[in-house]
């Protein structure tokens, strides 16, 4: 009788140790969130998958639907060439990621294509339960082989934020350029061909693409007169353009042309195009046009389903004024980006909070966030996020 109680009590013991380690939350791999630097946030030993709230289910797109899938809620924009922190990655109040990247890095020389950041990234956020967005710069990030075969370019100095930061030299491909559409269309048209092979293709809902760059995806080129700020002197773009032949009406047909090669070969994905708020900053003085307001007239005419536009500064004092305000007089649906560089650290969540019911406040189609942002503010992402709809 008492080898049987025994045996019995051993059964219960074991039971219950099997059902506490089947149900025990899953632990993170070693070194993941610890600290800065590398081996932060690689995909190779991410933490484990938190679960996404039944409101944020992921979106599943049909290449051949007649409107795009809603993308509400909080997105994280992703920095330039670095992968995304795990952390930042299973904020479990997050619905998407917008992966930022560089022509020059996928295309590094001519025909030949690098889509290993792409991939793993991508397939990185999907299985997180993410949506994935896709923001590609071209403009003064593009590669320099395009420039031996033939497309016209030119040395440009300028200052950061309108004089209130560093000088910066780089080359700046004329765009309307023939060989540069055709260059930078080859390799678009590659990106998505690759990508409709791969598993996360169907999760990849908006697109930023436009080729018409500066020294981000933002629609904007280089536009700064001689300026001189602690005795270094911009160069004058103005003339710099005439140079080449600027025409607003040529740009904008550049801007046509690439949009509607974009929209073929991601299709049923929304078209978002980003912007400054203030136009008369965005491109040359040159001719009687304003080839922003064109070309988001164009775009609501020519894709009213899809057209849809991002203004990158959003701060808590933001008012609907200037081109933003404009856009959304157009009937287009504007999502909104944080301002890093008024909040540098991402460290504020003051800032952060009041930023975000801000763009709550004039109705966002969603607002993009960093991943510090993800990673710090867990309790505020989870109040925010459900406000952050689709209008």
């Amino acid at each position: 009788m008492k080898n049987t109680n025994l045996f019995i009590l051993m059964l219960c013991a074991f039971v219950l140790h099997c059902s506490f380690a089947c149900n025990a939350p899953a632990q993170a791999t070693k070194g993941q969130g610890k600290g800065k630097g590398k081996g932060q946030g690689q995909g190779k030993s991410d933490a484990a998958v938190v679960p996404v709230p039944a409101r944020y289910s992921m979106i599943t797109v049909d290449d051949a639907g007649a409107k795009p899938s809603l993308i509400r809620g909080l997105h994280i924009a992703t920095k330039w060439k670095k992968e995304l922190d795990a952390q930042a990655l299973n904020n479990p109040d997050i619905t998407s990621i917008t992966l930022y990247g560089w022509w020059m890095d996928m295309n590094p020389s001519k025909g030949v294509y690098d889509w290993s950041r792409l991939d793993a990234e991508l397939n990185r956020y999907v299985k997180a339960g993410k949506n994935c967005g896709l923001m590609i710069a071209g403009g003064q990030r593009c590669p320099e082989w395009i420039f031996t075969e033939g497309v016209r370019h030119f040395t440009i100095v300028e200052f950061k934020h309108g004089g209130k930061g560093k000088e910066f030299t780089h080359e700046q491909p004329v765009v309307y350029d023939r060989a540069y559409i055709d260059y930078f269309s080859q390799f678009v048209r590659a990106m998505a061909a690759h990508m409709k092979t791969q598993s996360y293709w169907n999760k990849v809902t908006h697109v930023s693409i436009t080729g018409v760059n500066r020294t981000t995806a933002e629609l904007r080129l280089p536009a700064q007169e001689n300026m001189e700020v602690d005795g270094v002197t911009s160069t004058d773009a103005i003339a710099l353009w005439k140079n080449v032949g600027y025409d607003p009406e040529t740009v904008l047909a550049t801007f046509k042309e690439i949009t509607n090669m974009v929209a073929t070969a991601f299709p049923n994905r929304y078209l978002i195009v980003p912007v400054i708020n203030n136009t008369a900053s965005a491109f040359p003085a040159i001719g009687s046009i304003s080839v922003p307001t064109e070309a988001m007239k164009w775009l609501k005419a020519t894709y009213p389903t899809r057209a849809a536009a991002q203004y990158t500064a959003l701060t808590p004092d933001f008012t609907l004024t200037g081109f933003v305000k404009t856009i959304k007089d157009m009937g287009i649906p504007v999502g909104y980006e944080l301002n890093e560089s008024k909040n540098r650290l991402n460290e504020d969540e003051n800032f952060f909070t009041n930023a975000v019911k801000k763009g709550v406040a004039n109705k966002a189609l969603y607002i993009e966030i960093f991943p510090e942002n993800a990673k710090l503010f867990k309790n505020a992402t989870t109040k925010l996020a459900p406000e952050v709809g689709d209008y």
